[in-house]
């Protein structure tokens, strides 16, 4: 134990010394260790790092027992915030807006989102279900205009549309449906609400982009050149609203002990917490009945006191004025009501918010008639099922195509956001048409280069991946309906940087680490008119893992929760 502290204690002092040198504008390339002695009890700073996690709620439950609330373990977590370039931090930002645009209008054009979507419904039974209810509230006709759309600025835009376009939805999100239940069944609820007519054109769309700071060498200088690269879109089940504002201000203490500058230059405000609590009063308030409620549509899952710290929050914001009311999907066909002016009822209130913070399948009916029973009804949904479809990785590879992204943003006053947009794109491509002599190439390419690809499949939500000599195979191995359900990306050569890895029940590990930088905002919207009441950007969440770790989610893959150190 006690030589493991004093090779941490050396860690410590690199990290400083690393870190000092990036807060006066030094470079990577710079970094010597030096053996000056830093008074720092590093024992102490470890201890005192995971009390502050466990009283700020930085915690999960435990999996053993992750349906009670007797025992919780705290998040791991980086000591120190990581390093990442400050020009690609504000252009994550900054395209935040237009994205959320886009996929707003994506989701309002259904037969797009069929079109596209189906190669996955075919095999995924969830998105098929979700077609299923989309169909029917298209049909119906919309009932409540308004949406929220929570994500980031130019990408907030992108996605307001995408998501408004059902049409486009539907036609490229086939192929994966044909392989993915889940898929499938998504496909159907929109198709059915598409049918019916949608009775809530007010949406919001809230959002968060995943990007990676991609290195390359600049051929004549050797030195380094960064790229903003988008990793995947998350629209619904969102998760670090409430662990990213305490981790930066844990990273704030640990910054301070180490003698290091805590200043928001340095290290930005982080308020997403605060932002999806706006974006839940602001859609309330927009459904105009002060005695409506807001449903928390989630099961009971480990990291169920992150729900309970937004529910809280949201009492003390609107000074208990709202009403919360939490229950899994299955159980809303059970105990709620659906008038014939489709009002949703919990007794004798209206539902005035939908808001789902777990989506676990609808392979079960009353899951399926619990959603089908939300999405015919007025509430505002956040997110829609056509918000959920258009946030599939099949619509992302899709969008990445000549001519898509246009598709959404047609006037030529929209040019410099459209290359906003597109700037940021990894290759992408889509593998339903095995046929295709392009499709053949880039498969053959990937089964003879794997470490220059990752192999995605289309559902939402990360993990899952198929990394190095396991491309090959499952590309050979695959059926047409599975292909269809996956894309290939372009892998990504992150940029590196030393820190400190604190997890439960585990020896703390220096390590050089990769981040993955999650950037949020909100939408608010009209479908019917394609209108936008609000769409901004605010917060932004961490994830790192080690430079040699594949997935890096923080429930299932080697993740830790971070924030950026801005260089």
């Amino acid at each position: 134990m006690l030589s493991n502290l004093l090779n941490l204690a050396i860690c410590v002092e690199f990290f400083v010394l690393f870190a000092a040198k990036f807060l006066t504008n030094g470079s990577p390339t710079e970094i010597d260790h030096k053996s000056e002695t830093l008074d720092v009890n590093i024992e102490a700073m470890v201890e005192d790092a995971i009390n502050w996690a466990h009283i700020h709620g930085l915690v999960i439950r435990t999996k053993e027992m992750n349906l009670k609330n007797d025992i919780a373990m705290f998040l791991p977590f980086a000591l120190f915030p990581t390093p990442f370039p400050r020009e690609k931090f504000d252009e994550a930002r900054a395209v935040q807006t237009a994205m959320q645009l886009l996929y707003f209008r994506v989701a309002s054009d259904f037969e797009f989102l069929r079109e596209h979507i189906q190669s996955v419904a075919a095999s995924e039974d969830c998105i098929r279900r979700l077609l299923e209810i989309s169909q029917i509230v298209h049909d119906e006709g919309i009932k409540q205009p308004l949406t929220v759309v929570v994500m980031r600025s130019a990408m907030q835009l992108l996605y307001f549309r995408v998501a408004s376009d059902f049409e486009f939805l539907r036609e490229h999100i086939q192929s994966v449906a044909a392989s993915e239940d889940c898929i499938r069944r998504l496909l159907e609820i929109s198709q059915i609400v598409h049918d019916e007519g949608i009775k809530q054109p007010l949406t919001v769309v809230v959002m968060r982009s995943d990007y990676m700071c991609d290195v390359e060498k600049n051929e004549h200088t050797g030195e380094p050149v960064y790229g903003l690269k988008q990793i995947e879109v998350n629209i619904g089940q969102i998760g670090g609203f409430f662990n990213a504002p305490c981790i930066t201000n844990l990273h704030r203490r640990t910054m301070a002990h180490a003698g290091l500058d805590t200043s928001n230059v340095f290290m930005p405000i982080n308020e997403p917490d605060a932002m999806v609590v706006d974006a839940l009063i602001m859609a309330w308030k927009a459904f105009g009945d002060k005695d409506a409620i807001v449903l928390i549509v989630a099961n009971k899952l480990y990291q169920t006191f992150q729900n309970y710290k937004m529910n809280y929050l949201l009492e003390k914001v609107s000074k208990n004025k709202i009403k919360i009311v939490q229950m899994p999907v299955a159980e809303v066909g059970e105990i709620m009501t659906l008038d014939d002016d489709f009002s949703l009822r919990f007794g004798t209130q209206k539902v005035a918010v939908a808001f789902y913070r777990s989506q676990t399948g609808l392979n079960d009916s009353k899951r399926f008639a619990g959603q089908l029973m939300i999405e015919r009804s007025t509430a505002i949904k956040i997110p829609s099922a056509t918000q959920i479809l258009s946030a599939q990785k099949k619509i992302q590879q899709v969008l990445a195509l000549p001519g898509m992204v246009e598709r959404f943003f047609p006037s030529s006053n929209e040019a410099d956001t459209v290359a906003t947009i597109r700037k940021t794109f990894a290759g992408l491509w889509g593998l339903d048409n095995p046929e295709d002599e392009a499709t053949k190439s880039i498969i053959q390419n990937a089964i003879d280069h794997p470490d220059k690809y990752v192999l995605k499949p289309c559902r939402e939500g990360g993990g899952n991946n198929f990394f190095s000599e396991k491309i090959p195979e499952k590309l050979r191995k695959f059926s047409r309906a599975e292909l269809g359900a996956h894309i290939l990306m372009q892998k990504v050569t992150p940029f590196a940087a030393p820190n400190i890895l604190v997890r439960p029940l585990q020896d703390v590990q220096f390590e050089n680490v990769v981040s993955e930088l999650g950037i949020f905002g909100f939408l608010l919207g009209n479908v019917h008119t394609k209108s936008v009441q609000h769409n901004v950007q605010r917060g932004h969440y961490t994830r790192s893992k080690s430079q040699e770790a594949q997935e890096g989610g923080i429930y299932g893959g080697e993740g830790v929760v971070d924030s950026p150190l801005l260089f």
